[in-house]
């Protein structure tokens, strides 16, 4: 049973669009795929130490999903202060695309 949609199919395309260009000109090209089209959406949270917590979630192929993927990578001394979603989950959303494409 459908209880309600929580957006239009306008604003869907919308969304999708401006997701599909974070990938291809924004903050998430490291989760691009060769020859895929991804949407996606970076980001850095404050987490509960000195260390920001950077994610990336996304959905693949655009024209046809098969998979819709979080990652989240807790800060840590090891990620550094400048961990960004950018620069750390996406790249490991693009292998993890990658794989499940490919199986």
């Amino acid at each position: 049973t459908e209880l309600g949609r929580a957006m239009t199919s306008d604003t869907a395309t919308t969304l999708t669009q401006m997701m599909e260009r974070v990938v291809t000109e924004g903050t998430g090209r490291g989760a691009a795929v060769p020859g895929v089209r991804v949407a996606g959406k970076t980001g850095t949270a404050t987490g509960t130490g000195e260390f920001p917590n950077p994610w990336f979630i996304g959905f693949a192929p655009l024209e046809d999903p098969s998979i819709a993927i979080a990652v989240f990578i807790e800060g840590t001394a090891v990620s550094g202060e400048s961990a960004s979603g950018g620069s750390s989950a996406a790249p490991i959303a693009s292998e993890l695309i990658q794989l499940w494409l490919s199986s």
